[in-house]
């Protein structure tokens, strides 16, 4: 009787160990994971506001640039050019595929300053 008490004694401790190392590992994994999530989220964020900050400092260098005239951006305008004649220039009209071709632009530099 007091083998069997002893042997049912230590298959509860055993069985509480295993479930507490099991609950243990369980906990670890669940903080590892939560860990990791919020660890590559404020990554992610991170990033993503070291990037807005950069485009922000590049375009004030770019600006305090073009006000102190070292550089000068050159300007463009767009301006339709769909005449009868360049209808009649343009291939795709010539082919019949209209479609793809119902406007052409003609982008020059602009003369202002």
């Amino acid at each position: 009787m007091v083998a069997a008490g002893a042997n049912v004694g230590a298959t509860a401790a055993l069985t509480t160990l295993v479930t507490a190392g099991f609950a243990i590992i369980f906990a670890a994994d669940c903080l590892i994971t939560f860990a990791g999530i919020f660890f590559f989220t404020f990554v992610g964020f991170l990033f993503v506001g070291v990037a807005i900050v950069s485009a922000c400092l590049l375009f004030l260098i770019w600006k305090q640039l073009s006000i102190l005239g070292l550089i000068t951006p050159q300007q463009y305008s767009f301006t339709e050019t769909l005449t009868p004649q360049s209808t009649l220039n343009n291939p795709y009209m010539q082919k019949g595929t209209r479609l793809s071709a119902l406007f052409s632009f003609n982008i020059q530099p602009s003369t202002a300053p």
